[in-house]
Formats: C-alpha cells, sequence, structure tokens
C-alpha cells in the first residue's frame, strides 16, 4: 500500500514574517512612487512652460519683435481678453489646460472661463518685459511710464531673464497668478514665484527651461535697498 504524503502548511508564524516582509516592502516602495508622481508632474509642468515660450517667440515674430503686456485694461479678466496668456491660448492654438500646473491645488480649469477672479498658474515676468493697467518704471530708462513693452532686441542677457515661472498670491490661498514680480515680502497682494515643486519651474527669454531652486527664484534684492527696481533683481531685469 502506497504512503500518502501531505505538503506542510505555512505556521502561524512563517504565515506573520511573510506579511511583515510585505508590509516593509510597501513601506520602501510608497514614499519612491509618491517622489515619482511628484517629478513627473514638475517635469509635465515644464513641459507646458516650453509650449509657452514656444508661441510667445511666435507671437514675437508677428508683433514686429514686441512682447505683450501682461495685463488688459480694467474689467476684461475673462478668458478670452488680451492678457498675455489668453493671446498664446487663442492665437496659436494652445488649450487653456497649459496654463494649469498638474500641483497647483488652487482653483480648477472650470473656474476659470467666464470669472472676473481667474487666476492660471503661471506668472509673466510684468516687469522686466511688459506691463500694463496701473503702470511702473521703465527698465531701460528708469522713468515712470503707465505703459511699458520690451522689444525683443533689447534682452541684453536673454539666457539669464526670466520670461514665465510658477507663480502664487501669498494673500489668497491657493491662488496662482498671471504675472510675477520681483520677490519682496512686502508685496502684499501681488503675484509671486512659486516653489510649488520643492523649488519651481522657469522658462527664459532665450527659450530654455529648468527647475530651479526654491532660493535661486526668491533672490532678494542685489543691493538690498528695500525698493522693489526690477534692474536690482537679476533673474528678472532685461538688461543685467
Amino acid at each position: 500500500m502506497k504512503t500518502r504524503t501531505y505538503k506542510q502548511a505555512f505556521t502561524l508564524i512563517e504565515l506573520l514574517v511573510v506579511i511583515s516582509i510585505i508590509g516593509l516592502l510597501v513601506a520602501i516602495l510608497l514614499p519612491a512612487l509618491q517622489k515619482a508622481r511628484v517629478a513627473g508632474r514638475a517635469a509635465q509642468c515644464l513641459s507646458g512652460e516650453r509650449q509657452m515660450i514656444i508661441s510667445l517667440k511666435a507671437y514675437l515674430a508677428d508683433f514686429k519683435n514686441q512682447y505683450p503686456v501682461a495685463n488688459p485694461a480694467p474689467g476684461s479678466d475673462k478668458f478670452n481678453n488680451n492678457r498675455w496668456e489668453s493671446l498664446l491660448a487663442l492665437s496659436y492654438n494652445m488649450g487653456k489646460q497649459i496654463f494649469y500646473c498638474p500641483e497647483d491645488n488652487g482653483r480648477k480649469l472650470s473656474d476659470w472661463e467666464d470669472s472676473g477672479d481667474r487666476y492660471i498658474s503661471y506668472g509673466y515676468n510684468i516687469m522686466g518685459l511688459g506691463y500694463n493697467r496701473g503702470g511702473g518704471e521703465n527698465p531701460f530708462t528708469n522713468q515712470s511710464q503707465t505703459q511699458f513693452s520690451a522689444r525683443d532686441d533689447q534682452i541684453i542677457k536673454p539666457g539669464n531673464t526670466m520670461a514665465i515661472t510658477d507663480s502664487y498670491r501669498p494673500s489668497f490661498t491657493n491662488n496662482g497668478g498671471y504675472y510675477v514680480v520681483v520677490p519682496k515680502s512686502s508685496l502684499w497682494g501681488d503675484f509671486l514665484p512659486s516653489t510649488r515643486h520643492d523649488g519651481g519651474n522657469g522658462v527664459f527669454i532665450d527659450g530654455h527651461a529648468k527647475r530651479m531652486q526654491s532660493v535661486e527664484l526668491t533672490q532678494q534684492d542685489r543691493f538690498d535697498t528695500g525698493i522693489a527696481d526690477i534692474n536690482n533683481f537679476d533673474l528678472w531685469s532685461p538688461i543685467h
């Protein structure tokens, strides 16, 4: 008569060991997966900024190398206006979703259209490239003007001058902004560079885009004058 043999089942201790190993592997892998997701969103953001600068260069070719002003006349905050992002989106076949960073926790796309307080995730270098609606100081003449628009050939170091970057409005929770100003803490209510990617993405006048450390985006006045003069900030000035 044949003797039957039985495979020995796992003991309780062995099962607990296996469960512990699985738990340990999950604990190790989850942070890595989360980090990969964050990196993926940052890369998607940077890709969007590259598309923006390509469209901005197309705009320059169509408008005699003159940069658009960031903001139109008061009362026209809807998406179909002449703000810089609307000009690019409507004239160069860019969907408005390009202007929403996947890491931005603020208003969603559905809140932007036909809204009086619509903010996008990216800011235009308003004082260095072009402003309206309130005025400022022309960086090339140091004279006060109600409207200013730079020409592309006026930019001294296009590889050093920021064009578009992640932005936010510190006085309103989770709002992005359509422009950025020099990073002075006293500018309550304005839009500042955002470091939502544990750093921030930016695209420069010469077309290159990169991720920067927070300290690079938020560097203060190199002369420490306490005055928000665009030419005191190398990253934002068109002449430094």
